[in-house]
């Protein structure tokens, strides 16, 4: 079985690339999506993280 090499970027590379940056935003993204789906059904108890999840996914969006 093959597996995925992890390669590890400093922050400061990442800030000073605006496609690494874009990169992370989007795959940040991708995993509060995920979480949002794999926490939905308890959503009432983690309204406020919700709510966040949201507002950054919806402002983010149009970057």
């Amino acid at each position: 079985m093959a597996t995925a090499k992890k390669t590890e970027t400093s922050v400061v590379s990442i800030a000073n690339s605006a496609e690494k940056t874009a990169n992370l935003v989007a795959q940040a993204k991708r995993e509060l999506i995920t979480f949002s789906n794999k926490y939905n059904a308890i959503q009432s108890y983690l309204s406020g993280v919700f709510d966040a999840i949201k507002e950054v996914i919806d402002v983010k969006s149009d970057s």
